[in-house]
């Protein structure tokens, strides 16, 4: 066989995996939004440790359902609480109001959750189960107030989450 038959054999394939190299190898180096985690807007940034806490409790959450989470359940809370009790929480949680107002923007309905069962059903639709909500970022919310905040800001808290 001549060096020109392999070359036209060989060139062929070896070209179409080179191709195939250099597309999957860009299609890498872009970030899909909807599945990892991107640079926070600079408001948030007091708030990326419990984004972070969020992303580690709830494998395979984006960081757009971890803020609309964090964001609605703290919403609710804040509805639900007397504005003071709410500043320690807000104290004790770094970002908070900063994720209620980023949650809202990127389509949190905020006049109309008003209980919990509203916030899950809303979340539900935006890919975060039920199961997410209530045992994995509940309990990461409670477990951050607990002992930053007087007894009965963290009572009320607790039962706003819950209610």
């Amino acid at each position: 066989m001549s060096t020109r038959t392999i070359q036209s054999h060989v060139a062929p394939p070896v070209m179409l995996l080179v191709a195939l190299l250099v597309i999957g190898a860009c299609k890498g180096s872009t970030p899909d939004p909807t599945t990892e985690m991107t640079a926070l807007p600079a408001e948030l940034n007091a708030a990326a440790p419990l984004l972070n806490e969020v992303s580690r409790e709830v494998p395979g959450i984006t960081q757009r359902q971890s803020i609309l989470a964090a964001g609605a359940l703290l919403g609710l809370a804040k509805t639900k609480m007397p504005a003071d009790q709410f500043a320690e929480v807000n104290r004790a949680i770094g970002g908070a109001d900063a994720l209620i107002v980023e949650a809202t923007r990127q389509g949190l309905p905020r006049s109309s959750l008003t209980s919990i069962t509203s916030v899950v059903d809303y979340l539900g639709k935006q890919g975060v189960t039920q199961d997410q909500v209530t045992q994995r970022v509940i309990p990461l919310l409670d477990k951050l107030v607990k002992g930053k905040v007087t007894p009965g800001v963290e009572a009320n808290f607790n039962a706003a989450l819950r209610g």
